[in-house]
């Protein structure tokens, strides 16, 4: 008996001891270490509100918290999408039995704690969506049971852990969203149990190992955006045939379309948009029955789309556009049963639209836009009433909008300006619920805007009508696009009265109603539309007054009136518009005077021209009666007066042009017969000599005072000969000639004759002449010539010193080549700016071209400048000087560094020895001078060849 009762007693103590609950300590320490993950999160709402010490056995009820079946130990840790911030505490690794950690959705920072890796048991781990840092250098080799890790959207950064290859069980590594560098590794081709890898949104570079085609379990592979790799798409990818979703696109890949990738018979979506791909699509795509979603827009593809794409029986997305495809669009196409989006626009796509497109009842977007399709618009499109967006818009489209259209009623966007429609708008078509958007400009439409009697409001927020052929009243339905924003109109046909429910568009920005044959007034209502910017009316034919009403509207910028019958004043209070800053008043009716307050003051007088009764200022007496009646009397006079008075106003024109042409002539023969040279120095050559210089084709430079011809003595002397315009008897005038004559007898051979307009022979110096030079000077002739020779450089500017020895303004002296180039560059561009913008401005803008180019320079900023320094750049002033060359660079300019000096210092020139002596030393010095300027710094070759910077700037994108 004894054995059986010990035998009972012990099996109820076993019983009693498996019925206690766990051991009261092993619960209170899993509690603090959630306590103390709790304290390093912050909120700014309260959050996990069990999580108290207090009731530490309760601890597998916590929010978040899952417990064992023996409520031993906790399994099971999910703190997702808590909005909370701070950071992950590292004794979260005190956890040993974890086997699901989940804190994704958050705002935690900081660096994820490397005690997570010695979780051996943990098989599910999910930062993601948070702002983690710091590299993952913690060891894998814990965790061999782990099986998903996802930390997509975090700041990791560094190379992509290695060790994670060598985890047997893990199917899920999502690395994605991060700024990881270097390239994939090449180790990434063991994992044996991988199905979904992702490192897209990176910063890798480098070439997809091949070997990345040894995962043969994959199903999801995401390479691309922000990563840049170099080469193409590896073919071994092909060998992944269990793969169903493929994204390797933004991600910088060149080359072709590997034909392999036709043997990934499961593919559902293969994204290869917006690469460098070129080459034409392989024919073996059409092997992937399971295609669903096809991108390759944004590549460099050619030819056609493949007949063998008729078998994607599935496919459901096709995006082809912004490459280089031609040809027809293929009529499978229109047939492919489950097809909902379809762009191919940007191509050069050709001929028609298949009719039968959107006949499968599926169709949601088409955009075929920018391409040379031609015929009509497709009658099928919304046929299932399922169409969402229809962009066909710069094709070469024709015929008449289907009526269907005026009934698809999941109409959002529709864009089809600039083609050749034709015909009136559908029934309906711009009253449809849903739509937001209608382009139809430039096109040739006819018929009229129909009336919608039903109130409903719409969803409209831009209409563009504009350049078609539209007639006919605007209806007062217009007032139902209450969230109208641009009301585009111009270049139509459009008659009768604006209505007045336009001022009902209290959303509306731009309202333009331009080039039609509106009549009657402008409506007060307009000026309700508080948020409009731009009001164009002009060209129709309104009348009356402006209403003062308009003023309302504060915030318009652009006010354009023109072209129309309106009349009476102009409101003062439009001058109170302080944002109108363009507004066109002109050819119209309007009297009285121009207010001169507010945003008057800033109008151009073009803003008013063409309203004979208007006066601009108090001053103008504002006669409009005499005026009135002096255009009564014009417009009385009979057409026939009229055309006789033109026909004799023609005749004397040329009566007066025959007269001063012969005239001119006789001018010129007789001025041929009686001009005279006269050298002032001694020369080696005669006046005949100079003479045959005197050609059309010798002809080196023109100017106001002048021509310039170039010629050759005799003797082979290259001389420069100036012909000055001539003076008339009595003229105190000399045109530089005193310049002239001085230059010549001092500097260089430069001959200057004058011509006379009536007495063309130049009279010798004679005593008298001398006599009264003398009297004017008060000084006797040796005097003026002693003074000539004692100060022959007064009043010039010294010689500029080498640039290389100036310093600057701060006392610093050049060091290196960046002060030196930051120099040039200012002096040089603010020099070729301004001096281009006088030279554009010569004679009153005759050049508005150059004028346009010259502003642009000279307001152009300076360090956007490119400046060729290796160049040579002759910013000194020009001489007219026989250049190294053998050439010569005239200016018609007074030369700047040379003193004007009066008509009596021709008396030097007497003295013959005199002039040699002195011409002999400042050939001299000039001779020194050039040496200086040849060897100015900016003309010497810049230390590393030619280039001007090491980055590059293409358009507004720098890399």
């Amino acid at each position: 008996m004894a054995a059986p009762a010990a035998r009972a007693l012990l099996l109820l103590s076993s019983l009693l001891l498996s019925l206690t609950p766990p051991s009261s300590a092993s619960l209170r320490k899993q509690a603090s270490v959630l306590i103390s993950i709790k304290r390093s999160f912050h909120s700014s709402e309260p959050f996990l509100p069990s999580w108290n010490l207090s009731n530490h056995a309760s601890l597998c009820a916590w929010d978040g918290v899952r417990c064992d079946a023996a409520m031993h130990a906790v399994l099971a840790l999910d703190l997702s999408n808590l909005n909370i911030s701070g950071s992950l505490s590292p004794v979260i690794g005190e956890l040993k039995g974890l086997t699901y950690l989940s804190v994704a959705g958050n705002s935690l920072s900081g660096r994820f704690p490397s005690s997570v890796g010695k979780l051996a048991s943990l098989r599910h781990l999910n930062v993601s969506n948070n702002q983690f840092n710091g590299t993952s250098s913690w060891s894998f080799s814990y965790m061999a049971e782990l099986e998903v890790l996802d930390a997509y959207n975090n700041d990791f950064f560094g190379a992509l852990p290695v060790g994670l290859s060598k985890l047997p069980k893990l199917r899920h590594l999502d690395l994605g969203g991060n700024y990881f560098s270097g390239t994939i590794p090449a180790a990434y081709g063991g994992f044996r149990a991988l199905t979904y890898l992702s490192v897209a949104g990176n910063d890798l570079g480098g070439f997809i190992p091949p070997e990345l085609g040894n995962v043969t379990t994959l199903k999801q592979l995401y390479l691309g955006y922000y990563n840049e790799f170099d080469g193409g798409i590896p073919a071994e990818l092909g060998s992944l045939i269990d793969l169903v979703h493929l994204d390797l696109s933004s991600c910088g890949l060149e080359g072709e379309i590997p034909p392999e990738l036709g043997n990934l018979k499961k593919l559902d979506t293969l994204f290869l948009q917006t690469n460098q791909l070129t080459g034409t699509i392989p024919p073996h795509l059409g092997n992937l029955s399971s295609l669903r979603y096809l991108d390759i827009s944004n590549n460099a593809l050619t030819g056609e789309i493949p007949k063998e794409f008729a078998e994607l029986h599935q496919l459901s997305l096709l995006h082809v556009f912004m490459n280089r495809f031609h040809g027809e669009i293929p009529r499978f196409v229109a047939e492919l049963p489950n097809l909902e989006v379809l762009k191919l626009w940007q191509n050069n796509f050709t001929g028609a639209i298949p009719a039968e497109l959107g006949r499968n009842g599926r169709l949601r977007e088409v955009d075929l836009s920018t391409n040379k399709l031609t015929g009509s618009v497709p009658r099928f499109l919304c046929y299932g009433r399922k169409l969402e967006i229809l962009i066909l818009l710069k094709n070469f489209l024709f015929g008449s909008l289907p009526d269907d259209l005026g009934d698809c009623t999941t109409l959002l966007r529709v864009r089809m300006g600039q083609n050749y429609l034709t015909g009136s708008l559908p029934k309906g078509f711009l009253y449809l619920p849903e739509l937001s958007l209608l382009e139809l400009q430039n096109n040739y439409l006819t018929g009229a805007i129909a009336e919608e009697p039903a109130k409903k409001p719409a969803k409209l927020v831009q209409l563009n009508l504009s350049n078609n052929r539209l007639s006919g009243p605007l209806p007062s339905s217009i007032g139902n696009f209450s969230s109208l924003q641009m009301l585009l109109l111009s270049g139509n046909q459009f008659t009768g009265e604006l209505p007045s429910q336009l001022g009902v568009l209290m959303h509306v920005l731009k309202i333009d109603v331009s080039r039609n044959n509106f009549s009657g007034g402008i409506p007060p209502e307009i000026g309700d539309c508080f948020s409009v910017t731009y009001l164009d009316l002009s060209q129709n034919e309104l009348i009356g007054p402006i209403p003062a009403r308009l003023s309302q509207a504060r915030v318009l910028s652009y006010l354009n009136l023109s072209w129309n019958h309106l009349s009476e004043s102009i409101p003062q209070d439009i001058g109170s518009m302080k944002s109108l800053t363009s507004a066109d008043f002109s050819h119209n009716d309007f009297s009285g005077r121009i207010p001169e307050t507010g945003q008057f003051a800033y109008f151009n007088a073009s803003s008013f021209l063409a309203n004979p009764r208007l006066c601009r200022s108090a001053s103008d007496p504002c006669s409009s009666s005499s005026k009135d009646q002096h255009h009564g009397v014009k417009s009385q006079l009979p057409g026939k007066l009229k055309l006789l008075f033109a026909l004799g106003l023609l005749t004397c024109s040329l009566v007066f042009a025959i007269t001063v042409a012969i005239k001119t002539q006789s001018m010129m023969k007789r001025n041929s017969r009686s001009w005279k040279l006269t050298a002032f120095q001694k020369l080696e050559f005669t006046s005949e000599d100079i003479v045959e210089c005197l050609k059309e084709n010798c002809v080196i430079g023109r100017g106001g005072a002048g021509i310039v011809y170039r010629g050759t003595t005799p003797n082979g002397e290259q001389v420069a000969v100036k012909r000055l315009l001539g003076l008339g008897k009595g003229s105190t005038h000399d045109n530089g000639l005193s310049a002239e004559i001085s230059f010549c007898s001092t500097k260089v051979p430069l001959l200057t004759f004058l011509e006379l307009n009536i007495q063309m022979a130049s009279k010798p110096l004679t005593t008298e002449a001398i006599a009264l030079t003398e009297k004017k000077m008060d000084m006797a002739l040796d005097d003026i010539i002693k003074m000539s020779k004692k100060n022959p450089t007064k009043g010039k500017r010294p010689p500029r010193p080498a640039i290389k020895s100036q310093g600057f303004q701060n006392g610093n002296t050049f060091q290196g080549t960046t002060k030196l180039q930051r120099f040039i560059d200012s002096r040089s561009s603010i020099r070729q700016g301004v001096l281009t913008n006088r030279r554009s401005t010569f004679h009153g803008y005759q050049f508005p071209v150059t004028t346009e180019v010259a502003n642009k320079a000279a307001a152009m900023p300076v360090r956007n400048r490119r400046v060729n320094r290796n160049v040579p750049r002759f910013t000194a002033t020009l001489v007219q000087r026989k250049g190294a060359n053998g050439s010569f660079n005239a200016k018609d300019k007074a030369i700047a560094k040379q003193k004007p000096q009066t008509l009596d210092a021709l008396f030097a020139n007497m003295k013959v020895q005199r002039l040699r002596l002195m011409t002999q030393k400042v050939n001299r010095e000039n001779g020194h001078q050039i040496a200086q300027r040849r060897n100015v710094p900016w003309q010497q070759p810049r230390r590393g060849g030619a280039r001007l910077g090491t980055h590059h700037q293409f358009g507004n994108f720098a890399k």
